[in-house]
């Protein structure tokens, strides 16, 4: 058991209308007899996202003792990694989920790992990414112009928090709507209390690496 944040549902309020079963990544809810519940309280990362999808009002989030979030049970598995690199020819990914709306806030698999942050756009511009700046990384990727950046913040922050990558390399297109990720991940690791810096990769739309820099959010330096 642990104090943490985790959602209540007022039964009350509730129309049945399902929009928090399909907002929510970790499978936490489903409707039951006409009401949303929560079918295990494990499954709730205790981030929200599901509240702003109530059309009634009828989730909020409360500070209690609970079980802890247990991202192994939900309903995305692989948030152990996937273990070795695939044979070639095969896909290669290291970790499961890939999406960073979809994994979980104690993702074990990031231990020791390089980490690749990268703009979802980055997968397509470079055709040999995860046998040249993806190889043998875990990789996350989102989008920082369409995504909903708070939900990213606050989930960034707490995998962050949580987590202790070997590095962090985040790479963004040539764009101006990719800058945000960078900045996001900067965020993040301040707000994560989290000293330490991270190279920024720059593709562009050739699909070729134009540039890359340090940034050490911390200390607001960037090389």
């Amino acid at each position: 058991m642990s104090t943490r944040r985790i959602i209540t549902i007022d039964r009350s309020r509730c129309n049945g209308c399902g929009q928090c079963v399909t907002a929510c990544v970790e499978g936490a809810i489903e409707v039951v007899a006409g009401k949303a519940v929560l079918r295990d309280e494990r499954y709730c990362d205790g981030l929200g996202a599901c509240i702003g999808h109530c059309p009634t009002g009828a989730i909020a989030i409360e500070i209690r003792q609970t079980a802890g979030f247990d991202g192994m049970a939900s309903l995305c598995p692989g948030l152990a990694g996937i273990g070795s690199p695939s044979p070639a020819g095969r896909s290669g990914l290291r970790n499961w989920p890939i999406q960073l709306g979809l994994v979980g806030p104690n993702a074990r698999f990031l231990d020791g790992s390089d980490l690749l942050l990268a703009a979802d756009c980055v997968g397509y511009a470079m055709a040999d990414l995860r046998q040249g700046l993806g190889s043998g990384k875990a990789i996350l990727i989102c989008c920082p112009k369409l995504d909903d950046r708070k939900l990213h913040l606050a989930r960034l922050e707490v995998i962050l928090g949580n987590t202790s990558p070997a590095s962090i390399t985040v790479a963004c297109m040539e764009v101006p709507c990719c800058a945000g990720l960078s900045m996001l991940t900067a965020s993040a690791l301040r707000q994560a209390g989290r000293d330490r810096s991270f190279q920024e990769v720059t593709v562009g739309l050739d699909g070729k690496v134009v540039r890359t820099r340090q940034v050490r959010p911390m200390a607001e330096e960037v090389s």
